[in-house]
């Protein structure tokens, strides 16, 4: 039995013993969603805000699934509605940021963001989705400073969950202030993204590059060299970079 099936199997329990406690809707009804049974998850979150019309969770959990069914204009109403309810449930205006992140309502999403973030300021998602929504705008240093601040928050988290994407966006970041030829920047960057995953190969080429730009060969040098023992694929064109680059000193 997976934890989802024992998950269930205990609220459905608590249901039979008590069967008009909103709170085990919502977990059955968030069980059902991680499941993608998206109609039983439905059927329950209706039957938790029967029972108690206040419990903004069970509009977040609805606003969820219509995401997933894709029901763009439901969606947003039931986040609308989970933020009339209880003006401090955070995971709505997160949501609900998402939401407007998607729909490219880059302030009202900022605003979202940063509403949950006053209200748990503790939220990592919170600030990992604000992060990548700075970067979005070339926000680098205020992206930089959030995504640290959502590893500093949950280091598990993003080691088992978002661990390749995060640091793969880094270095997107990273090249991004590269064409930008905002070299050092871009170190900074890629040296990030190397502290996460340090055989990550392809920041360490551009971390090479953008020393090279900068005139700083023998960093230069020592860090194409690294990218070479870790199979870079331009093995070729980074051994005529270094012999290149050793003639300068």
């Amino acid at each position: 039995m997976n934890l989802y099936e024992k998950a269930l199997e205990d609220v459905n329990f608590s249901i039979s013993l008590k069967n008009n406690d909103a709170e085990s809707y919502y977990q059955r009804a968030t069980i059902y969603w991680r499941k993608q049974l998206f109609d039983q998850a439905l059927e329950d979150c209706m039957k938790c805000v029967e029972i108690n019309k206040d419990f903004s969770m069970g509009y977040c959990r609805m606003g969820t699934i219509m995401k997933d069914l894709k029901q763009k204009n439901n969606e947003l109403k039931y986040y609308n509605q989970a933020i009339e309810k209880d003006g401090n449930c955070y995971q709505a205006f997160f949501c609900r940021g998402l939401y407007y992140m998607d729909e490219q309502k880059v302030d009202y999403a900022l605003s979202d963001f940063n509403s949950a973030i006053e209200i748990n300021p503790k939220y990592c998602l919170a600030f990992y989705n604000r992060g990548n929504l700075y970067s979005v705008c070339d926000e680098v240093e205020n992206a930089l400073n959030d995504y640290n601040k959502a590893i500093q928050l949950d280091p598990f988290f993003f080691k088992c969950l978002q661990w390749k994407r995060f640091y793969l966006h880094i270095r997107i970041l990273g090249v991004a202030l590269q064409n930008l030829k905002q070299y050092q920047q871009a170190i900074t960057c890629f040296d990030k993204a190397i502290s996460l995953a340090p055989n990550y190969v392809n920041a360490y080429f551009n971390k090479a590059n953008s020393l090279q730009k900068l005139d700083q060969y023998s960093q230069a040098i020592k860090t194409y060299q690294i990218a070479l023992m870790l199979n870079h694929p331009s093995g070729n064109y980074i051994i005529q970079t270094i012999n290149l680059l050793r003639a300068l000193l």
